[in-house]
């Protein structure tokens, strides 16, 4: 099998999933030429150090949102950004920076390299110590904590001590250092008048090592980050005060995308329903906000700011026969390629599918099916028929054809 032939295999396999695979993103491409617009616009606002918006995205499940975040990753890293794909869940709380530093700093990929972003730039740099000294003064005018300051002085003076350069990477990445070792170090350099280091709570220095990191990876791409936070929808499962958590968190982070020096473009992706299910209707959150106000006012105005962002998401434009018919035909050739066979250019669509990835799944069954076991592709029994596309997580009935 040629690598090419693999490719096109893995591609076929997760349209077949209903996983958005790269492979198969590459692809396909997408229909939502508005929206990609909209996210280049941002990324080139971020680049030359003006302000943007949070992107936001809506559609109904199965229609592609989860496709396009991937495509506009596909984007973001040709451009040089460092990116990273976020999937709300328990395990990762949208209301908790902490755990969104953890899960951030784990998996942003920086482009043309392996292994943790922040690690694989740091190590390209070299000797580069201007970019630790631009860095640092961001971070002086910023607000930031001292240390981050401190720490950034001794990671462009120590580059030669290994040991020392990845405890620092580590503080930035949420493992603080403790303050005698920070101390003892400055004072090493004659620098410890300078800094006033001190160790707030964890919870408290979350936000600035988000926005450090966004500045780390502007500074050494030239570019910035960019943060897809996928199924936003899923906090609507959280607590009460869980869901504020996450709506104020949604509020940080468009004030971030508005900062013209952070270096920060998020994208947010949910279903169309989420609103009136949770925020005006259904669980009626914004209701309960404003009879009921947090004690902290501008914690007050980050949730309603993060409540108004999300209720004037944009929903994936409708995809026309025309467009429909030409994916079909990107998907035929990639089934052409993944099993050496001529697949019947027309194969029927379903007649009552609910979303776009029902009709993928119906092409590539069909196919499958006529490539088995010589079945007409026009037969009327379809295997799909069952509906399948409102269960997550769900098992095609294909996995019995599989090579």
């Amino acid at each position: 099998m040629t690598p090419e032939q693999l490719q096109a295999r893995r591609a076929i396999e997760g349209l077949r999933a209903g996983v958005p695979s790269r492979a198969a993103v590459c692809s396909l491409g997408t229909t939502q030429d508005k929206l990609c617009r909209e996210f280049q616009q941002r990324m080139d606002a971020v680049r030359q150090g003006q302000e943007t918006e949070l992107l936001r995205i809506a559609a109904s499940f199965g229609n592609g949102k989860s496709h396009l975040l991937q495509y506009l990753d596909h984007l973001a890293s040709e451009a040089g950004f460092v990116t990273c794909q976020l999937v709300v869940s328990p395990e990762m709380l949208l209301g908790n920076p902490q755990v969104v530093l953890s899960e951030l700093t784990e998996s942003a990929v920086a482009p043309g390299c392996n292994g943790k972003a922040l690690r694989a730039l740091i190590k390209d740099l070299n000797s580069d110590r201007q970019v630790f000294g631009t860095v640092r003064q961001w971070a002086d005018a910023a607000g930031l904590e001292p240390r981050f300051s401190a720490l950034l002085l001794l990671l462009e003076e120590s580059r030669a001590d290994e040991d020392l350069c990845q405890q620092i990477l580590d503080d930035f990445e949420g493992n603080a250092l403790r303050v005698t070792d920070i101390k003892r170090k400055l004072r090493e350099f004659d620098r410890a008048g300078e800094y006033t280091v001190r160790n707030p709570r964890a919870s408290l220095l979350a936000h600035d090592r988000l926005r450090l990191f966004g500045q780390l990876c502007r500074a050494c791409t030239g570019q910035g980050l960019v943060v897809f936070f996928d199924e936003t929808e899923r906090i609507r499962r959280f607590t009460r005060n869980q869901r504020f958590a996450a709506y104020r968190e949604i509020g940080w982070w468009a004030e971030q995308a508005a900062s013209s020096d952070s270096g920060i473009l998020p994208v947010i992706a949910m279903i169309d329903a989420f609103v009136q299910e949770t925020i005006t209707g259904g669980l009626k959150d914004e209701t309960h906000l404003r009879e009921r106000p947090v004690a902290d006012p501008q914690e007050q105005a980050r949730i309603l700011k993060g409540i108004d962002w999300l209720k004037r998401s944009q929903r994936l434009s409708e995809t026309t026969k025309a467009q429909r018919d030409s994916i079909r035909e990107r998907v035929r050739a990639l089934y052409q390629q993944a099993y050496q066979v001529d697949p019947d250019p027309a194969v029927p669509d379903p007649p009552n599918a609910q979303s776009f990835r029902q009709y993928i799944r119906t092409w590539i069954t069909r196919w499958d099916l006529a490539r088995h076991y010589h079945e007409p592709v026009w037969v009327q029994a379809d295997p799909l028929d069952w509906d399948h596309d409102n269960v997550e997580g769900d098992e095609t009935p294909d996995n019995a054809l599989q090579n």
